[in-house]
């Protein structure tokens, strides 16, 4: 009698985490099966064997199962053939009294090897037309008692079968976990080839640019007169020269190369403009600007045409797309855009530096420009050109400009007030990004720019007043000499009268020597290098655009948490193309101790749980400093730093604190923080309560960009959240532990900053 494991029930997966004959625990390699005649779990190696069970597909059976059957069909156990005993000949009656079946076909059971072939015997005793019953048992009870069983086999047969097998599967906890860390690993996988793709993309990149000498920083560039954007003046059209020349004396051989590059893009571009686009699929279209997409000579990609009609002369459009100074101060595509050198003949090279728009990350590019008359008009043309001086910044990928791409500025009608500007985007980006996200996000990015950003721009949205008669001097600068040098004397005069009262007025304000309280280097404004201005000049830019968001701006917002006097809102404004905080909140304390608890670096970097380091690092003049902080980390958010300028101001009774995001080589991105980015307009307004002496009103701003690979859902979900614990938790208990501070405490400290 031939004994097989006494096994009724199959065995569920959860329930075994081991190989019942090995003993070794399961793995993502070394899989469960089940043994199909008595239903154990075994792993690949002890469950090779192969049956087929009633002319099903070949099914996995364990190692004593499968050598046991091989035993009960071996040549020594022929007495156990029903064609020896004569049982062939048996009345229908015996063989169903002994649980036999007739020779059906879809019955029969064979034996095979590993590989999945039929097992035969060196002898020639026919063994495959052995008849044997297959006995099916249930996967939930014990079916092996019966009068069938004990006239079929001595094993148990599990069909092969979706049905019976789904009857036995149980979902467990540990499947479900394990499904889960597989899934999270292939979600990964992408976030992982992106981070690798942008780092070896800027592996080799350098932390700043150098341009005439090694010492030279991006700031450092030759900057133009329009540079200085004064709050509420008329914008400046003229440029300065950097050298005192119309055009160089002397063009190296590179430098002629730039200028052919140049002059070949502008005849390109004039041609694409020229030619017959009807065929371009229409991505946007209103009334005054089309957006199309399509194909360019010599570039493999899809490239953008915008054609947009814009009420303003064709100098005012010049003037404030041409100046680099001007086009930086309100165009919310460019970070950075600055002059480095000019080549004469209209043709100069020109750094630029993107803002992120959608999920297309930061790029940079050094280009050739090429301006021209063309039609009653003008046509720019650009192209990007490699000079070795001027490597990728660290965390931005090089985009390259071929030729063909600029834009071209006509009059529209006899008015003289309405220009159309057709502009072609052929810029290949780089990156990992796909060329079908690229398509999606460029083209409302183009629409968007001439139906919203520029309109606004001319309307002095953001402190520009670009008179006629300032834009005609402009253009007849520029095009007075071969040269194309802008130079305006009058306003180059007014601007050094100018900048003289400002040094005079700058210079009575600062005091001989330090505030009590304040050990930082202060620097008067004539000990302020060309860095050092510019930073001076993007904190007012913040100040003013957070001034504007307070007082009404063009913010959409919709309440995410409300308490008591606490509100926190979550929407857009124009220039950031993602969503942005907003706190107002009436707190029951006095405003200059307020002011105190959320400006004093010192303070925030002992006390705040936001900060793990909150150090000043300069003072710029009386009203603006350099801090540079590190955050501890927040929920899913890893910990971030930045180099910030802030500035301040009296407003409205009150004060008013704004902050933005600088450069600075002397502070890279720390290890294991992601540096992080803060645009114009972050910060807060304290204002007192009218009627309530005792409290005061705080507005608050928080745009910071914190880059990373964390999704922007999750950075919506935790700001919101660690906002307005803020007002409800950590403030009020900082206000509690700072209660023995005095008045005149408060009133010393605030008359450090405020005169």
């Amino acid at each position: 009698m031939i004994r097989f494991r006494p096994k009724s029930q199959w065995v569920p997966d959860y329930k075994r985490q081991r190989c019942w004959t090995c003993d070794l625990p399961f793995t993502l390699i070394r899989r469960r099966h089940h043994c199909r005649l008595c239903g154990e779990i075994f792993c690949d190696l002890c469950s090779n064997d192969r049956v087929v069970i009633n002319k099903s597909a070949p099914a996995r059976t364990c190692k004593e199962c499968y050598e046991n059957l091989l035993r009960y069909v071996s040549p020594s156990d022929k007495k156990n053939d029903p064609g020896k005993n004569g049982d062939l000949h048996a009345s229908e009656e015996e063989r169903e009294r002994r649980g036999e079946s007739k020779d059906n076909p879809s019955e029969n059971l064979a034996v095979l090897r590993a590989d999945g072939k039929d097992r035969e015997s060196e002898e020639t005793t026919v063994r495959r037309s052995s008849v044997f019953k297959a006995q099916r048992v249930s996967s939930t009870g014990s079916g092996h008692a019966g009068k069938m069983f004990l006239g079929s086999l001595p094993f148990l047969a599990y069909a092969v079968g979706c049905l019976l097998l789904s009857s036995a599967y149980e979902l467990h906890p540990e499947n479900v976990r394990l499904a889960t860390v597989v899934i999270s690993i292939l979600a990964s996988l992408p976030f992982f080839w992106a981070v690798s793709s942008e780092f070896f993309l800027s592996r080799d990149s350098r932390e700043s640019l150098e341009v005439s000498t090694p010492e030279a920083s991006l700031l450092s560039l030759p900057t133009q007169e329009g540079d200085e954007i004064p709050e509420k003046q008329e914008a400046r059209g003229s440029e300065r020269k950097s050298s005192g020349s119309s055009m160089p004396v002397n063009l190296t051989s590179e430098e002629k190369e730039y200028v052919e590059v140049a002059n070949r893009a502008c005849d390109k571009l004039i041609r694409e403009y020229e030619a017959d686009k009807s065929n371009w699929i229409e991505k946007k279209n209103n009334e005054t600007c089309r957006v199309t997409m399509g194909k360019m000579s010599g570039i493999p990609y899809n490239v953008f045409k915008a054609s947009a009609l814009l009420n303003c002369s064709i100098n005012r459009l010049l003037n404030l797309v041409y100046v680099c100074s001007i086009n930086q101060s309100w165009n919310p595509n460019y970070k950075i855009m600055r002059r480095i050198k000019k080549l004469g003949g209209g043709v100069e090279l020109v750094y630029v530096q993107t803002n992120p728009i959608g999920p297309i990350s930061s790029r940079d590019q050094v280009s050739v420009r090429c301006i021209r008359r063309y039609k009653g008009g003008f046509v720019v043309a650009t192209a990007s050109v490699e000079i070795k001086s001027i490597g990728p910044v660290s965390g931005i990928v090089r985009a390259y400009n071929p030729s063909g791409g600029g834009f071209v500025i006509v009059p529209e009608g006899k008015s003289g007030l309405v220009s159309r500007m057709t502009n072609f985007m052929v810029t290949d980006i780089k990156g990992w990004i796909l060329r079908s996200i690229l398509e999606l996000t460029v083209g409302s990015a183009l629409f968007k720019f001439y139906t919203q950003a520029i309109p606004n721009a001319l309307a002095g949205e953001w402190g520009l007043r670009i008179s006629q008669e300032s834009a005609d001097k402009f253009v007849e600068s520029l095009f007075s000499r071969t040269g194309g040098e802008p130079v305006d004397h009058a306003m180059d005069r007014k601007r050094v009268a100018s900048e003289s009262k400002r040094k005079i007025e700058t210079k009575e304000n600062i005091p001989n020597k330090a505030h009590p309280l304040i050990t930082t280097q202060r620097l008067e404004y004539k000990e302020l290098n060309t860095e050092q201005k510019e930073w001076m000049k993007m904190g007012d830019q913040s100040m003013r655009k957070l001034l504007k968001e307070v007082e009404g701006g063009s913010g959409d917002w919709k309440v995410l948490k409300a308490k008591e006097d606490v509100t926190i809102y979550c929407g857009r404004v124009s220039g950031i193309n993602y969503k942005i905080f907003k706190a107002d909140a009436i707190i029951d304390a006095p405003m200059d101790r307020v002011f105190y608890l959320t400006f004093d670096a010192e303070y925030a970097s002992k006390n705040s749980d936001t900060y793990n380091i909150y150090e000043r690092q300069m003072f710029l003049g009386d009203t603006h400093e350099v801090i540079y902080l590190q955050t501890n980390a927040i929920g899913a958010i890893s910990p971030r730093d930045e180099v910030q300028v802030r500035t301040w101001k009296r407003y409205k009774g009150g004060y008013a604190l704004a902050s933005t995001t600088i450069e600075w080589e002397k502070f890279p991105p720390a290890r294991g923080h992601v540096r992080s980015h803060t645009p114009y307009g972050a910060g807060f307004t304290l204002t007192p309560v009218e009627g309530e002496p005792g409290k005061c009103r705080m507005i608050n701003f928080f745009s910071a960009d914190i880059k990373g690979w964390v999704p922007r859902l999750v950075i919506d979900m935790t700001v919101g959240g660690e906002m307005f614990k803020f007002f409800m938790t950590d403030l009020p208990a900082q206000l509690e532990d700072t209660k023995s501070r005095t008045e005149e405490e408060d009133s010393a400290y605030i008359r450090q900053y405020f005169k």
